[in-house]
């Protein structure tokens, strides 16, 4: 007895034969696509589409944000009027890392739901030093 002689088979391949209209190759489509319920629309909708940041979380991303830019601008302008350490070496690392900080605080704030006044702080003085950064690391390329 063939396959094609057994009931289970013959009732498959007609179901198979409705359902795709006679093709049945790997990436054939059904012709009439079965309608989906509403629940699964319910439950993707619910979930946001980025992990949310608790507010004690972000309040204190943004203060290490302010701190550490706030460090890191203050060490390079002592470096750079006090101690004359007009070096590219010393400030294009500085400038990356301030530009990474900054990306940081700006995708922090785009996941709150309500950025806060700290989130905005964060953003301007992560933005300010880099423009402090840049203007002595162009002013040490000049040697000026």
């Amino acid at each position: 007895m063939s396959v094609e002689d057994r009931d289970w088979y013959r009732e498959d391949f007609k179901r198979k034969e409705k359902e795709y209209g006679g093709d049945f190759s790997l990436n054939s489509e059904p012709k009439h696509k079965k309608k989906s319920t509403g629940k699964k629309k319910k439950q993707q909708l619910a979930q946001p589409a980025r992990p949310a940041i608790s507010s004690w979380r972000r309040t204190l991303n943004s203060v290490l944000m302010i701190l550490l830019c706030a460090i890191l601008t203050a060490s390079s302008c002592y470096t750079f009027f006090e101690q004359s350490g007009r070096s590219v070496r010393m400030y294009a690392p500085m400038l990356l890392l301030e530009i990474c900080l900054f990306k940081y605080a700006y995708d922090t704030s785009k996941t709150a739901e309500k950025p806060g006044i700290l989130n905005f702080v964060a953003l301007l003085l992560c933005g300010m030093s880099i423009i402090m950064m840049a203007l002595f690391t162009i002013l040490s390329i000049l040697n000026f």
